[in-house]
């Protein structure tokens, strides 16, 4: 008996394109993966009919397979918001290239993968003697939600929850792929303009997050099975929590949230600026909840939410491609 030790995990992602949860060339590195919990529920549905003379189950059949899973991972390079916002087009040449990702709205057609939300394939590998290697590849997963998140003295941390179409058990050859070796972006790296142009200083945690509300179709066509996800109205949140100063309190609590003034916001996650760096534009946001209560010792603090309306990306880094190489 050989136990499955962490030391021995390994978790990459291949692109998919043309057909839906097919996956196309070599794994690719997703960045350094602190977790990874994918989630089977194979539908068994438990029969009762009359005549089964006991109150247990009468039988079980096969229902509708439901999978779907989350990972998280201190980024190296912006893939997954490619994955979230819909699209992407790639352009440039080494140090940097660079990558415009874009919303996709219905009806939206990608320059390279046509007209399907953007999917791709999760291999998990957990490694022991050979020929017992634990191995699950998850086909045609789909971004449900992203996350972006900063605390002070923390490297960045992403987020993902996925919608996918099925899952499979293999033992053979571990997932495997060329590591980057980059330095992940840390908290020092990222910075919020509130409105773009004036820096939000004082932050000491940050969250941003985009929801896709994905709807995992079942149809009655033979399979048990989703159809491709479908993405319903798309949803922004960021939420922030700071050292409460002069500065930010009439604009705050009077001009945006009592009095409901929309701004833009930029949040900037720079290593090197115009060669590894991320700039995602927040439009038509709107700060609709602010705690500040009122303490008997320490710093007061505030802890805002705010909802932006729309928002596209501008990356710079030594990753050549974000979309597949169709």
């Amino acid at each position: 008996m050989a136990y499955y030790l962490t030391d021995g995990n390994a978790t990459f992602m291949k692109y998919e394109s043309g057909t839906y949860a097919t996956p196309t060339g070599t794994y690719q590195w997703l960045g350094m993966v602190q977790s990874h919990d994918p989630s089977e529920d194979m539908g068994k549905m438990p029969l009762r009919y009359v005549g089964n003379t006991t109150r247990n189950v009468g039988r079980w059949e096969n229902g509708p397979i439901t999978i779907n899973g989350n990972f998280s991972y201190y980024p190296q390079n912006w893939k997954m918001l490619r994955f979230v916002l819909g699209s992407a087009v790639d352009a440039g040449s080494p140090s940097p290239y660079t990558h415009d990702i874009y919303e996709a709205n219905g009806g939206f057609s990608d320059p390279v993968i046509g007209t399907n939300f953007p999917s791709f394939t999760v291999g998990d590998g957990w490694e022991t003697v050979t020929g017992s290697n634990f191995i699950r590849v998850v086909k045609g997963a789909e971004v449900d939600r992203f996350t972006l998140s900063a605390s002070t003295g923390e490297p960045l941390k992403v987020d993902v929850d996925y919608v996918a179409k099925e899952a499979q058990f293999e033992s053979g050859t571990m997932p495997s792929g060329t590591a980057d070796t980059s330095s992940p972006y840390l908290w020092q790296d990222i910075s919020v303009d509130l409105p773009s142009g004036t820096g939000f200083a004082y932050m000491k945690t940050f969250s941003m997050s985009v929801s896709n509300n994905l709807l995992g179709p079942h149809y009655i066509t033979g399979s048990r099975t989703i159809g491709e996800p479908i993405p319903q109205n798309r949803d922004y949140e960021l939420s922030a929590t700071m050292d409460a100063t002069d500065k930010w309190a009439k604009d705050l609590y009077d001009k945006y949230l009592i009095g409901g003034s929309a701004f833009n916001m930029v949040v900037d996650v720079t290593k090197a600026s115009g060669s590894d760096a991320m700039v995602w534009t927040l439009s038509g946001c709107y700060l609709t909840e602010m705690s500040a209560p009122t303490e008997a010792e320490g710093i007061n603090e505030w802890t805002i939410t705010i909802k932006p309306t729309e928002s596209n990306a501008k990356v710079w880094d030594s990753t050549e491609l974000y979309t597949p190489n169709a």
